[in-house]
């Protein structure tokens, strides 16, 4: 008889509505924000490029996974109220070494998380490693971590993480605006995009290397950008006109780019252009670990 106790399991999305649209394969976009491109997705089900759950997929043998992404784990039953997770048992390592990293279960104690305190080396095969020799549910017995039926085992997780390399000689150029419009300079009825100076914009895990600000016309160029797809953050909270942390602010968004190599004109997004609305102060709140967490806009 098979044994029945808890089990590993990895996270999925959740279907919502979508809007039909016709675009070239070679716009890159991000519809629901996860950090992967919405055609990288599609050809990969059962990942859906409208929810950003996928963000915490295990992806055990995928690869493109971003290096600044934790590694999720699911249980099918609650473990025991006394489980402690450390690093000697929950751990992940990468070029010959462990990567620095802090694993913690959630409230209902249904999902382990190991959180990186380093960027993940790009480029480069990861092998998590789950040991549940001592992990235990509410009823006494040991997670099957490797799926064989029997209590206990090892489950290994391997993946390859996006390269995030230097390319010499490539180069992606693209311009930031304010998401609402102003009155334009000649007659003040036409209305215009208002650039944003003084966004920042880093390459994920090479932040201090690799990175851009836009001038006064909203404009940067980002140089020895990596190869083909890569992620990146824009920092909107830098920009003239955000308050950060005090007052109203534009957003830290990711994208996910492409590049040709030895190209120096390659436009963000397939269309060179990044739009930032403006956060009122207020609109985030502290989300409660025991209850509801209801959103009280600013008006």
């Amino acid at each position: 008889m098979a044994w029945e106790g808890p089990f590993l399991a990895t996270t999925t999305g959740q279907s919502g509505f979508m809007r039909v649209q016709r675009l070239p394969r070679s716009a890159i976009l991000d519809s629901d924000h996860d950090g992967l491109p919405d055609v990288y997705e599609l050809e990969r089900p059962p990942l859906n490029p409208m929810s950003a759950a996928d963000a915490t997929l295990d992806f055990d043998g995928d690869d493109g996974v971003a290096v600044t992404r934790e590694t999720v784990l699911q249980f099918s039953r609650p473990l025991a109220a006394d489980t402690l997770l450390e690093n000697a048992r929950f751990f992940a390592e990468a070029a010959g070494r462990k990567v620095l990293s802090r694993p913690e279960l959630s409230p209902d104690r249904r999902k382990a998380t190991l959180f990186y305190l380093e960027p993940l080396p790009g480029a480069t095969r990861v092998r998590v490693t789950f040991d549940a020799a001592a992990i235990k549910d509410t009823e006494g017995r040991l997670v099957d971590a490797d799926g064989d039926g029997q209590e206990g085992g090892v489950a290994r997780i391997e993946f390859d993480t996006l390269s995030n390399h230097p390319t010499p000689g490539t180069a992606v150029i693209g311009r930031v605006f304010a998401s609402e419009l102003v009155a334009g300079p000649d007659t003040g009825t036409n209305a215009v995009n208002r650039p944003l100076k003084g966004a920042t914009i880093t390459v994920d895990g090479m932040e201090e290397a690799l990175r851009a600000v836009t001038d006064a016309q909203g404009d940067f160029k980002l140089t020895n950008a990596p190869a083909g797809w890569f992620l990146v953050h824009v920092d909107g909270r830098t920009a003239a006109g955000s308050q950060w942390p005090d007052g109203d602010y534009y957003p830290f968004v990711g994208k996910a780019w492409e590049t040709v190599a030895g190209r120096q004109d390659n436009l963000v997004g397939g269309t060179g252009e990044i739009y930032l609305p403006l956060i009122q102060a207020g609109s985030l709140k502290p989300v409660s670990v025991v209850g509801p967490t209801y959103p009280d806009f600013p008006t």
